[in-house]
């Protein structure tokens, strides 16, 4: 799989999960840049849940920013760094993982759903 593939299976995930699809897009495409600036994945993660402009920017909480952030880069933990969750959805979907198998995912998918960004007033899934 390429990275363009990857990137728009991700889009999938996350819209089919609650994600709005311009947010969606939008912030994926910043931490995709990110991660082209940085040696590590765990150098853009820290570099993008840091980055307060970028959030604003972005229109999201700090709640589904740092959500999206593990979803697609990865716990960035020394301990998960050989787990799915360690592992985030870029880098399991560039592994040829299939969406299915991460629809399989329950902690993937109860991630993805929680950090949905919601309309005033709306509150979250419980």
């Amino acid at each position: 799989m390429n990275v363009a593939d990857a990137i728009a299976d991700a889009l999938t995930l996350l819209t089919n999960l609650g994600w709005p699809y311009d947010s969606a897009k939008r912030a994926t495409e910043c931490v995709c840049d990110r991660l082209t600036d940085v040696e590590t994945r765990v150098q853009a993660w820290e570099s993008l849940r840091r980055d307060f402009h970028l959030r604003a920017f972005l229109n999201l909480s700090s709640e589904s920013w740092n959500g999206l952030l593990r979803v697609l880069l990865g716990n960035p933990e020394p301990e998960y760094a050989h787990t799915r969750s360690g592992r985030g959805v870029l880098f399991r979907l560039l592994r040829e993982e299939p969406l299915p198998a991460m629809l399989e995912d329950a902690d993937l998918v109860v991630a993805i759903v929680a950090s949905a960004p919601r309309r005033p007033g709306q509150r979250r899934a419980s």
